[in-house]
């Protein structure tokens, strides 16, 4: 019998979230082991922060908001505390590596996600309100620095 047949679920803890963003191609999830976590860099989050804090209406379709969801969900999976559920979900359990099999699908949407914030950002700097957006993502990158740098210490 193999962890394939048994089904088990493997996902980095939460902190991880924002070092998703912090390195290109592939995060170290640990000194000690081989693993690695796909990730983007740090231009894809501030992307996706500008269009999070941009007021601009980009998408007549709501494209941004299906990729949204769709990333969202991809993220869920890969650092979420759903393992309980994800065991329980027919084809899904078998997959041993969730962390890393989600995070490809969830850099697919980030990538396009980061692509409309930088399309907010041109719009914002034509329309006059980058200064309020720029605000925005100051501090929402502040908050997100704020969560991450307690756990650092511990895993360097």
């Amino acid at each position: 019998m193999t962890v394939y047949d048994a089904g088990a679920v493997l996902q980095p803890a939460a902190e991880f979230f924002v070092e998703y963003s912090t390195t290109i191609f592939y995060r170290h999830l640990s000194a000690q082991t081989p693993r690695v976590l796909p990730s983007t860099n740090f231009l894809v989050l501030a992307g996706i922060l500008w269009l999070c804090a941009s007021r601009s209406k980009l998408d007549g379709r709501h494209l941004s908001w299906g990729l949204g969801v769709t990333g969202v969900t991809a993220l869920l999976f890969v650092f979420g505390s759903f393992a309980s559920m994800i065991l329980r979900l027919p084809f899904i359990n078998r997959i041993y590596h969730i962390d890393n099999t989600f995070s490809c699908v969830a850099i697919v949407c980030l990538l396009l996600l980061a692509g409309f914030g930088v399309k907010a950002f041109c719009r914002d700097l034509e329309t006059g309100n980058f200064r309020r957006s720029y605000a925005t993502v100051l501090v929402t990158a502040a908050a997100l620095l704020a969560f991450t740098l307690p756990s650092l210490p511990a895993r360097i």
